[in-house]
């Protein structure tokens, strides 16, 4: 097959794509990516009357997420010709990837750091199995357990979340397992939020900071599914499904016999771990799109999207508050960017444009070994693992990326356990 009649057969399908994304009214748009001798990337976009098509030819460091940036730059372009707002509005509804129901407003990653999650997902959403959701914070733990229990068989019952660490240790007892009547003067009786989770699920967050005396009485009620609330003569049984999440080790907690061993497998019996942002940043245009779009209404402010370095640096920032973060600094943007006008890098936060940035991108600032030997196999490990995705596992295309000869990379794949 020529290369000429490949393209146009690829550019057909994104059109083809576009147009369906279209069919309400708005603009749609489409992207490809085709593998051959000189590589093709592609996004095509379509409103009433207009149609904008960007190619880029020729290899380069991760092609293979240019088509989300692709589409992010047609969108700008597409944009010049609607009115007030010119990104692309969310859907307004739940959204579903097949069989997972989505918040209202959540923006599915499509990086295969969080396809994996869902693929996880799916597997847990038949039956009770306990989840322990590990991640750092503003990666958006949360989100991940109502994704499940929206999905789950519990999705007409009630979702009930508590802070775990937002409580102080002596109203943590009354506010999960309830209080009777009598208990205390002026102390009314109510329901804990095991109680009104009954026929649902309960998201424990923050759970490696619950006191001591505290987790024996939650082993009890997972041990034998009822509570006792405070001052009662009897249990009340609990139909629940139980949800947790932490952001430290909790394996390390339990060395230091700052957790309980058994309450671990009670609430591990799957764990589910959600990426840090920086190892998804193929995900960051689609949730800055959808951030900006959701400010520039709130505030009411044509925003014309974003210059292309502007992009470039957020996509390369550490962001170790993750998404939350990503989030707070598009809204100042919006804020900050002047009407019918594009965001330019000059207004960036010092702390996206910090140099510690690059640092923290690869990984090293997640480990206490500062020994230089260590660090620099990380890195010669990630920039194999980043040459061999964007070649798709050719390993001879990946080694010319590196300056490597094909049996110098084959070597150093060994050398780490690369496949």
């Amino acid at each position: 097959m020529s290369r000429p009649y490949r393209v146009a057969t690829h550019v057909k399908e994104a059109i083809v794509l576009a147009r369906s994304q279209a069919s309400g009214g708005g603009g749609g748009v489409g992207s490809f990516t085709l593998e051959a001798l000189e590589p093709l990337t592609g996004a095509v976009g379509l409103l009433p009357g207009v149609t904008v098509a960007l190619l880029v030819s020729g290899d380069f460091p991760h092609r293979m997420a240019a088509p989300v940036l692709l589409q992010v730059i047609v969108r700008m372009v597409l944009a010049t010709e609607q009115q007030p707002v010119e990104l692309e509005a969310p859907s307004g509804g739940e959204e579903s990837l097949e069989e997972l129901v989505f918040p209202r407003g959540y923006v599915p990653g499509r990086s295969s750091a969080m396809q994996n999650v869902y693929r996880q997902l799916r597997q847990l959403l038949d039956g009770d199995i306990p989840v322990l959701i590990t991640g750092e914070t503003g990666v958006g733990k949360e989100l991940a357990a109502k994704i499940l229990h929206n999905s789950s068989q519990r999705r007409d019952g009630p979702f009930m979340a508590v802070n775990c660490a937002a409580i102080p240790s002596e109203l943590l007892e009354a506010e999960l397992f309830g209080i009777e009547m009598g208990v205390a003067t002026g102390v009314g009786p109510r329901e804990g939020k095991f109680q009104l989770a009954h026929g649902g699920a309960i998201f424990l967050d923050g759970i490696a900071d619950m006191p001591a005396e505290l987790q024996a009485k939650l082993l009890r009620t997972l041990q034998e599914m009822e509570v006792h609330p405070l001052g009662a003569r009897a249990p009340v049984p609990v139909d629940v499904r139980v949800v947790s999440a932490t952001n430290t080790d909790l394996q390390l907690r339990i060395l230091e016999g700052r957790f309980r061993r058994d309450l671990y497998f009670w609430i591990a019996g799957f764990t589910l771990h959600v990426p840090a942002l920086r190892q998804r940043r193929e995900d960051i245009p689609l949730l800055m799109e959808h951030f900006l779009h959701r400010y520039a209404s709130e505030v009411g402010k044509p925003v014309r999207g974003m210059t292309v370095k502007t992009l470039r640096l957020m996509m390369e920032a550490a962001w170790p508050g993750n998404v939350r973060e990503l989030e707070h600094e598009a809204r100042r943007l919006v804020y900050l960017c002047a009407p019918n006008q594009a965001i330019d890098s000059g207004m960036l936060s010092d702390s996206v444009l910090s140099p510690t940035a690059v640092l923290d991108a690869t990984g090293l600032g997640e480990t206490s070994d500062l020994s230089i030997e260590c660090h620099v196999a990380e890195v010669e490990r990630q920039l194999i693992n980043l040459a061999l995705t964007g070649t798709r596992g050719n390993i001879s295309r990946a080694a010319r990326l590196l300056g490597s000869s094909r049996n110098g990379l084959k070597n150093r794949m060994a050398r780490h356990g690369i496949e």
